[in-house]
């Protein structure tokens, strides 16, 4: 697991970095002691697999602040806020627009951090899953399993599940690129997620909630050879 620690006491990063790489499942500890620079690195698409983030910075900003600006475009990034301050942000936690794992108080309690470490282990197996959307400035986390197919139409393309569409503005051919495999085209404005197939026709695909999907000469040969394929390794 990776790790980013930010907080304005270089004595404090020091110390929780120390104590996180005793942790097994600790790959790498970063340290920042500028929320900025913190930024600066996430912009350029460094991962993390967990943020510790203190709460209160000597600017006009704070932690709160912070998380949510890492929320609009790193929307997966879980954060633990850290603060010498029990009460003083208690109340706003929940309040906040940010991928909240926790709540940690200094001096930091070492079970305590044990058990957040599992908790994001617990959280990344969750979540490894799902397909991060974003609609109408709202992040929405869809279960790969419950997305049954897309549709395109010009530069807009649906995701359709039992119970609800949602559109996005992207073309069909990005979003095949960052789906998993077991979506599969089988038309120009069609992906299909293999679970949900109930048997394959010669011009339509059946899939087990009724639904049939049409599948085009371009695509028939390929489809069928790599459903074949899922279905073997199932």
């Amino acid at each position: 697991m990776r790790i980013a620690v930010c907080d304005d006491n270089l004595a404090f990063l020091e110390d929780l970095k120390k104590r996180l790489k005793k942790d097994p499942i600790v790959t790498g500890v970063s340290i920042f002691d500028d929320p900025r620079k913190l930024l600066d690195e996430l912009k350029k698409d460094q991962r993390y697999d967990l943020l510790f983030l203190d709460l209160d910075f000597k600017n006009n900003e704070t932690g709160l602040d912070y998380g949510e600006k890492i929320y609009q475009f790193m929307p997966e990034l879980p954060i633990i806020f850290i603060t010498g301050y029990n009460d003083r942000f208690a109340q706003h936690l929940l309040l906040t627009n940010s991928n909240l794992l926790g709540y940690i108080t200094k001096p930091v309690d070492d079970t305590i951090l044990k058990q957040y470490l599992q908790k994001a282990v617990q959280f990344h197996a969750d979540h490894s899953q799902c397909f991060i959307i974003s609609v109408k400035n709202q992040t929405i986390p869809l279960k790969i399993h419950d997305m049954i197919y897309l549709e395109s139409d010009d530069h807009r393309v649906t995701i359709y599940t039992e119970e609800k569409q949602y559109t996005l503005y992207q073309k069909i051919s990005e979003l095949i690129k960052e789906l998993p495999s077991q979506f599969e085209q089988c038309h120009k404005s069609f992906l299909v997620n293999m679970e949900w197939i109930h048997s394959i026709e010669y011009k339509t695909v059946n899939l087990r909630n009724g639904k049939q999907i049409p599948i085009s000469r371009t695509y028939r040969e390929k489809f069928q050879n790599n459903f074949f394929k899922f279905l073997r390794n199932i």
